[in-house]
């Protein structure tokens, strides 16, 4: 299935020219383009994790309602992963072929390179006597 992704993919892998794959889609209908996605494995224990990180964030007021805290003390951070396997892959396949699905612990670990950003309001410097630029 790999190699057929693309229309000049699978003539190549086919033997048959690309033009007379096109209009045997457009004739017959029965070969289309179809998605395949790689989907992650949720658990119930990455459930809980979720849901106490926010409740972390929660913080009890006087009248017994809770408010999120306040965020501006906090530096965000955040990871950006390119991942070796697309995510989404497209494959030319008769309705009645069974097109190969991917299953992946955590789609967000599939890593070739990371990219690390972060967030932060502006802030006053003291040993500068600045206020701080972002440039670390």
């Amino acid at each position: 299935m790999y190699a057929r992704q693309t229309q000049r993919a699978l003539a190549a892998h086919s033997g048959v020219p690309k033009t007379t794959i096109v209009q045997h889609m457009k004739d017959e209908k029965q070969l289309q383009a179809r998605s395949s996605y790689v989907r992650p494995q949720l658990t119930d224990a990455k459930t809980a994790a979720r849901m106490k990180h926010v409740m972390n964030f929660l913080q009890p007021t006087s009248n017994g309602n809770q408010v999120f805290v306040d965020m501006n003390s906090y530096i965000h951070v955040d990871e950006k992963w390119f991942f070796l396997t697309h995510v989404k892959r497209k494959f030319y396949a008769y309705k009645e072929e069974i097109i190969p699905t991917s299953r992946v612990k955590s789609k967000r670990f599939i890593t070739k390179v990371m990219f690390l950003a972060t967030v932060a309001r502006p802030r006053y410097d003291f040993h500068n006597k600045a206020m701080f630029d972002g440039n670390i």
